[in-house]
């Protein structure tokens, strides 16, 4: 309540004595100015493979999560583990192996803000300018979690003209979402603005276990900012983000292993062995899930705030970014993926054996709290800019998880099998007895970086990035489901990553350009590992060196714009998730482990057919895989039955990558009598097959999609039909395997999309 009403003193102050005026449209592909090198330049005059989405693509194109900004981002893929779990944005097949860790290998930013938590990337799309994508390693200017790439979200300034923005949309399965934005002058030298949205759905999932669908969402964000300029070389800017966040759980459902072969276990489910022990081909989609009404989904909440000062002083411009932010997560999920449960085999003591199905329930939770600080200066002339920064952080952060089994169906003299699970019966499943994971961790950060840039004759640019960093770690392993936790255990990486560029104009519209890069992801701890192999506490860093070549330029009158980037990674020391060295331990461990590489391209064209007609796609085509001599003990006990394969993976595609992405759109306007026009906009997207696991042996198949919308606008008023995934198809998105507790086989959890969507939008503008 209070967070609402100091958006709403905010906005009556700014509305205060306004008279407000309408501002044109721009025209057709009209350039578009990035902040990806920490400084503005046109999108065509930075050599680097980027997406730029403005504010028009965001509403016209209904973006609204980031899986809506991968789908127009060529080399960008995005998925997650249901209720937003352990979100994995990965860029030029980069996909790590480790998706438990702590760090991406795709950071992103808030106005040049690291967002830490994998759990609440998904930030809601509030006021924003543009979302800039950049790929290839950004380690050299941005550090953390950009070994692959960057999304940065770019939030508007606040107006120095008073305007009023306002949208209600209805759709169906109980689509609602209202926006409500003011901003403009408060005296001559400080504008604000103030925007809050709400959006709620429903989701299109039937779940037979209730009367409530799945993949619905419930958000609620405000965005407040504030701009001082009291002269021409002061700006001060002050920003504040708030954003809760309820996910449900997404359609998922089991499927049993089909392939394989296990060992005899001492479990009396399955028995003597020989029965499958992993699903091969592809993952279906089910129209009829189940899951327990009790796993809600996930809840989440995140507070920032930045202060960012630019004094421009002549000679340099100094700039100071500080920021601090907040966020908590937690879930409850159905861990068997089926409302009825799972048959434990139970003994009874005046009874005979027998098999009882119980329900079990997963829960996480995490926080973390970060305090960064960052100054720059810049400066140059016409022969030679620079840049030159120093950043610190500080982040503390804990999680935890535990588990239930519901003992409703058990009676007093039942237990079950095997018995070390019966602390985790109880009569109440939504409150764990006893945790099943605690860690706490910490890391200060310092960081040193710099560009040289200069200009050789009138074409010709050469510059160099480099970023030396130096982290202090510590994690406390508290509690461990197999095997002892960690305890206390720190460590300090240091290392430099470089970036040089030589760029070429060929005319005035054309720029050719190669780069060389290096990207360094940190090394962390296992927070629990076998005593009996202690170099598995640690894990080191892992580096990709990314040569890239590319092109981008207009033609036509500046009627076409392309981007032309072709790509080679060479991947060093993968931090793989897998099973330790010692075969009585449990537990899967990280360490580093051979090598991959990945070459490709991408190619981004947009263009101006007409004034009122424009059309663009996207391309991309990535080949990531493994070396010669990998090995991914991270699937040893599915290859242990050596007649379907070995945990040598060598030329085998990484997992979570899809080889082929395209997307094209086609964008229409037409201008009707008395200042008013109805528009059209559609996007085909596609996704080639992806395999799950180095492995290469279960898939998720390719998928195709269509979103589009049309509208009637004039200069104050908007309404618009649209609908995304019109044609309704039915995809998987992701999947996880985990073991089943009632005999430790591990079937694959397939994780689904929303099918169609379709909504009215109303919105006013002044």
């Amino acid at each position: 309540m209070y967070k609402a009403l100091i958006v709403g003193l905010t906005t009556i102050t700014l509305t205060a004595g306004c008279n407000f005026a309408f501002a044109e449209e721009s025209g057709a592909l009209e350039e578009i100015y990035v902040t990806a090198r920490k400084t503005e330049e046109t999108l065509q005059s930075v050599p680097l493979s980027i997406t730029a989405l403005t504010s028009d693509t965001i509403e016209r194109a209904s973006i609204q999560a980031i899986a809506d900004v991968s789908n127009l981002t060529p080399g960008l893929v995005f998925s997650d583990f249901n209720v937003g779990a352990l979100s994995s944005p990965v860029i030029r097949g980069l996909a790590q192996s480790n998706i438990s860790g702590r760090e991406n290998n795709v950071g992103v930013f808030l106005d040049g803000i690291y967002i830490p938590s994998r759990n609440n990337l998904d930030l809601e799309l509030l006021d924003l300018e543009r979302v800039e994508i950049v790929k290839g390693p950004q380690s050299a200017l941005y550090g953390r979690s950009t070994f692959a790439g960057a999304i940065n979200y770019v939030t508007n300034d606040p107006s120095e003209e008073c305007e009023v923005n306002a949208s209600l949309s209805l759709g169906s399965d109980e689509y609602l979402d209202g926006n409500l934005k003011f901003t403009g002058p408060i005296s001559e030298t400080l504008s604000g603005s103030a925007a809050i949205g709400y959006r709620e759905y429903d989701g299109t999932i039937d779940n037979a276990a209730s009367d409530n669908n799945l993949g619905g969402y419930e958000n609620t964000s405000a965005l407040v900012s504030l701009q001082w300029q009291p002269n021409d070389q002061l700006t001060t800017k002050l920003m504040a983000y708030y954003q809760d966040k309820t996910t449900e759980s997404s359609g998922v459902h089991s499927v049993d292993p089909n392939c394989g072969s296990s060992p005899p276990s001492f479990f009396p489910v399955p028995g003597p062995g020989g029965n499958p022990t992993y699903t091969c081909g592809s993952l279906p989609f089910n129209d009829n899930i189940s899951e327990n009404p009790l796993a809600r989904g996930g809840q989440s909440e995140n507070k920032l705030a930045a202060l960012e000062i630019a004094y421009d002083v002549g000679a340099f411009t100094f700039t100071s970014l500080t920021s601090v932010s907040e966020s908590e997560w937690d879930a409850i999920t159905d861990y068997d993926a089926n409302a009825n449960g799972v048959a434990y085999f139970t003994t009874d003591t005046v009874g005979p054996p027998s098999f009882t199905f119980l329900n079990n329930l997963f829960f996480n939770a995490a926080s973390d709290e970060t305090l960064s600080q960052e100054f720059r200066l810049e400066g140059g002339n016409d022969s030679f800019n620079w840049l030159a920064g120093l950043y610190f952080t500080t982040e503390e952060s804990d999680s935890s998880s535990a588990l239930t089994l519901d003992s409703a169906p058990l009676s007093a003299t039942q237990s079950i099998v095997p018995g070390f699970l019966n602390p985790w019966l109880t009569a109440t499943p939504l409150v764990p007895n006893q945790q099943a994971n605690i860690a706490t961790a910490g890391v200060d950060i310092m960081a040193l970086f710099l560009r040289g840039e200069w200009n050789i004759g009138d074409r010709s640019r050469l510059s160099f990035e480099g970023r030396y960093t130096e982290e202090d770690k510590e994690i406390n392993g508290i509690a461990s489901f197999f095997g002892a936790p960690s305890g206390q255990q720190s460590n300090t990486w240091e290392y430099f990553a470089p970036r040089v560029t030589f760029d070429y104009r060929l005319s005035d519209e054309t720029m050719l350009y190669t780069s060389a890069a290096m990207g360094i992801k940190s090394g962390g701890f296992n927070t629990s590992f076998s005593t009996s192999f202690p170099n598995e506490q640690f894990f080191d860093t892992e580096t990709n060196t990314t040569i890239e070549v590319g092109a981008k330029g207009t033609f036509a009158n500046n009627r076409v714009r392309y981007d032309l980037a072709v790509f080679y990674v060479d991947w060093e020391d993968l931090q793989i998730n897998g099973a330790s060295e010692d075969p009585a331990f449990i537990n899967a461990i990280v360490r580093n482990s051979g090598s991959a590489t990945s070459q490709g391209l991408e190619l981004q064209v947009d263009s101006a057919i007409t004034d009122s007609f424009d059309i663009g796609f996207g391309f991309a085509y990535a080949d990531p895989k493994y070396d010669d001599g990998v090995i991914d003990r991270a699937i040893t006990t599915l290859c242990g039955d050596v007649t379907l394969c070995t945990n040598s993976v060598g030329g085998q595609q990484v997992g979570r990558t899809v080889k082929t992405q395209f997307n094209l759109y086609a964008n229409y306007n037409y201008e009707m009598a008395n200042n008013s026009r109805w528009y059209a906009r559609a996007d085909y997207i596609y996704r080639d097959k992806s395999p799950t696991r180095s492995a290469n042996l279960q898939f998720i198949d390719e998928w195709n999609i269509v979103n589009a919308r049309v509208g009637w606008a004039n200069e104050n008023w908007d309404v618009a039909l649209w609908a995304k995934n019109l044609l309704d198809e039915e995809y998987v998105t992701s999947q996880i395997t985990q073991p089943r507790l009632n005999d430790f086989v591990s079937p694959t959890t397939v994780i689904q999309a929303n099918t169609q969507q379709i909504a009215l939008t109303l919105s006013y503008r002044r």
